[in-house]
């Protein structure tokens, strides 16, 4: 997923995991729970096999997702 490249190369892209993970807490705070495992979904979809330093971020949205039940 990287954005389109406009002057030169730009890895905007590499944000998206970062940014659903941050839709999910909103949309938990709001108390949207349909939306919110939605986005931490789509997070751990795109970082549960990544590197060692974004394993903390994942641990993160699996507890969330615990937290709001299935």
């Amino acid at each position: 997923m990287l954005d389109m490249i406009s002057n030169g190369f730009t890895f905007a892209g590499m944000l998206w995991p970062r940014t659903f993970l941050l839709l999910g807490d909103l949309e938990a705070a709001t108390g949207n729970r349909q939306a919110a495992v939605g986005a931490y979904q789509i997070f751990l979809g795109m970082w549960q096999s990544g590197d060692p330093e974004v394993q903390p971020m994942v641990r993160r949205a699996r507890e969330a997702l615990t937290r709001l039940g299935p």
